[in-house]
């Protein structure tokens, strides 16, 4: 506040980083000015903060772990492990590498203004402004078989190979070749904003009898808008010769490989599902208290007040809709089935993050924003 400065301030700085997988430079830049007038009794004070960030993180996941589920034992398997001890195992519930893309920019005002005619009175209003908008792009190329129940999933997959490894009572299978296994590449685009505004109004006067009074009263917004947040999921099934391999340990990245399956081939693919998941949340909190409190003596005062809460909270979600609560992500309407996926895909590529040798490092994903543009995603009267 400007009152805890001596006289007036003036300060900025400015700070760059460089993220070396996206190539872009990130800047930040900050300012502050405070002044005194009408002999010190008005105080004024504002910050401005401002900052973008651009960057890409490759790495792998697995989405947590889970045991149990798979189907009997290919009639080549070569492993030593039974059917029970491997599904005993825990093992990864979708073996996975992962490619983000985000990009923020960050604006935060905060401003004061004071007023002190006198010793005994001080007024303060104190204002705070926040905005961060940015993009969010997910990339993932998984094994959804591992994570699914029943005849669509791990138990519809036969093991041909295996390895446990067993610390303590936990086993967990870090190496296993599979057959009949479903694989899939997902792209996900998010446009997030989310404003934050806040209020309030501080005052306190000393009567000379001992009389204290002081109140407040406060007001904060914050809303969240996730206009498109669209998923398109493309899957292949039945792959033989899918493999993982935990037990390198290098960097904590697994080898996966796909068999004979060219991941990077259009007609590998075939659309599974359409997520259209545009959100918002909103929160307001309104805040006032009034106090008093009187001084008998150095030894006794007595105090008390009033003090008002008020919070609100609301948040929507959309989905796909054909007039009922039905789940319609996996209804692919007949033109995006008809319209090869070489129309609408791209290629992402991992960098740096030093995999296993032989480790698939590039594959085919779906645009979202030809995808978009191509089947108008975003019309909700289609």
């Amino acid at each position: 506040r400007p009152f805890d400065y001596n006289g007036n301030q003036f300060v900025t700085s400015f700070q760059a980083g460089y993220n070396d997988l996206s190539g872009e430079v990130d800047p930040r830049m900050a300012l502050l000015a405070s002044g005194l007038f009408a002999d010190g009794t008005i105080g004024a004070m504002i910050s401005v903060a401002y900052g973008e960030r651009n960057l890409y993180d490759d790495g792998a996941s697995t989405v947590r772990w889970q045991s149990g589920g798979f189907g009997p034992l290919d009639p080549t398997y070569t492993g030593t492990p039974t059917l029970p001890e491997i599904n005993a195992a825990f093992h990864p519930r979708i073996p996975r590498y992962d490619h983000y893309v985000n990009e923020q920019t960050r604006l935060g005002i905060t401003g004061s203004l004071q007023f002190q005619p006198t010793d005994a009175t001080l007024v303060s209003l104190d204002v705070l402004y926040a905005d961060l908008s940015g993009t969010r792009e997910e990339y993932f190329l998984q094994a959804p078989s591992f994570s699914a129940g029943g005849a669509a999933g791990a138990l519809n997959t036969n093991v041909v190979d295996a390895v446990i490894r067993t610390t303590g009572s936990t086993s967990t299978l870090d190496y296993g070749v599979f057959n009949d296994v479903d694989i899939r590449t997902e792209a996900r685009f998010d446009d997030l904003t989310t404003e934050f505004t806040q209020f309030t109004l501080d005052g306190s006067h000393d009567f000379e009898n001992g009389l204290r009074v002081h109140g407040l009263a406060g007001m904060a917004e914050s809303n969240h808008d996730n206009p498109r947040q669209t998923t398109l999921l493309l899957d292949a099934n039945d792959i033989d010769g899918y493999v993982y391999d935990y037990r390198g340990g290098k960097n904590r990245l697994p080898f996966i490989g796909y068999g004979t399956t060219d991941v990077t081939n259009p007609s590998t693919w075939t659309i599974s599902q359409i997520r259209l998941r545009p959100q918002t949340a909103d929160n307001s909190f309104d805040n006032y208290v009034f106090d008093l409190a009187y001084e008998f003596n150095e030894s006794l005062t007595l105090s008390g007040g009033l003090h008002y809460k008020q919070y609100e909270f609301k948040s929507t979600e959309l989905r796909r809709s054909i007039g009922t609560t039905a789940n319609q992500e996996g209804n692919i309407p007949t033109n995006v089935k008809n319209t090869p996926i070489s129309a609408y895909d791209t290629m992402v590529r991992l960098q740096g993050l030093g995999m296993p040798s032989g480790n698939i490092n590039r594959w085919l994903v779906p645009d979202i924003r030809t995808a978009a543009s191509l089947f108008s995603l975003y019309d909700r009267s289609v």
